[in-house]
């Protein structure tokens, strides 16, 4: 089994057969193999995990620095988020209740 890869590619409006495309850009079709395409596929999520898993790494090192400079303003903002989410929550629920 095969599977066509290729770039988008915008037909000539001045060709003699709109819609299809030109001997030249079949040519230019890239056909692999379905083996290929897993191993690129793969490759690529691997890729992605790590640059995902190193902006996640330098995000909590600059976290850490922060709540390890201010303390009680980390603590603060902390319990104030967690205080205002309680309470949407508790509003949201008890619209929830009242209307069934």
């Amino acid at each position: 089994m095969t599977i066509a890869i290729h770039a988008q590619q915008k037909v000539d409006p001045n060709s003699d057969q709109p819609g299809f495309l030109h001997s030249q850009k079949l040519e230019s079709l890239k056909m692999i193999t379905r083996d290929q395409f897993v191993d690129n596929a793969g490759e690529v999520i691997r890729d992605q995990y790590d640059r995902v898993s190193t902006e996640a790494k330098k995000r909590l090192e600059c976290t850490a620095k922060s709540v390890g400079r201010r303390p009680f303003e980390s603590l603060a903002m902390a319990v104030g988020t967690g205080v205002i989410a309680g309470v949407l929550l508790g509003i949201s629920m008890s619209k929830r209740k009242h209307a069934e």
